[in-house]
């Protein structure tokens, strides 16, 4: 077993918690359909987590040729991974009431979420440059969807167009990421 496979065992553990309790929670909504009312940015950042889980785990391959893997390194690699689980458990409500509101449930967390997508675009910006070899001159398209992930953090009683258009901002660019690299996400043969 090589170092890289038996770190992305833990990784892809990690990985595999955040997307089953994503998936259980939209089970949780589709058991309980007459009971639970949708909030449409909530399910954008549903959304949002879920891409970021399958990229996070499909990036994490290139990962393989890495061979400077001390003990250090792997506890800041596997924060990112632990965060997106985090995010995926705050997303829906642990016991769920019996007429469930997502705007309510959403409002009542928002900041908290926000707060953990911003640590997970700073964790990005630190593995980009430091692991990856990038330099911070060109992460400027991650620092500025930290402002947006702040600013959601820091502010009480936003208005709801800004959450709205805060989370399809932060889906956009996601998905528009992707498209880009769409070239470089190709696994080896």
């Amino acid at each position: 077993m090589s170092t890289f496979e038996y770190i992305s065992v833990l990784v892809s553990i990690i990985l595999g918690m955040g997307i089953a309790r994503l998936v259980a929670g939209i089970a949780a909504v589709v058991a309980r359909w007459q009971q639970v009312s949708l909030y449409w940015p909530h399910a954008v950042l549903v959304l949002l987590v879920f891409v970021l889980h399958i990229q996070e785990w499909w990036a994490f391959f290139d990962l393989r040729s890495y061979e400077a893997w001390r003990l250090p390194v792997f506890l800041f690699v596997v924060l990112y991974p632990i965060n997106l689980y985090i995010l995926a458990h705050l997303l829906f409500p642990v016991r769920w009431k019996k007429q469930q509101s997502l705007r309510e449930f959403y409002h009542v967390h928002y900041r908290t979420l926000y707060l953990f997508l911003a640590v997970l675009i700073g964790l990005a910006i630190v593995d980009n440059v430091f692991i990856g070899g990038y330099r911070l001159a060109d992460q400027w398209a991650q620092g500025l969807l930290l402002i947006p992930a702040l600013v959601m953090t820091l502010t009480k009683n936003v208005q709801p167009w800004l959450h709205g258009a805060t989370a399809l901002l932060l889906l956009a660019f996601t998905v528009a990421a992707l498209a880009i690299t769409w070239n470089s996400l190709v696994l080896p043969q």
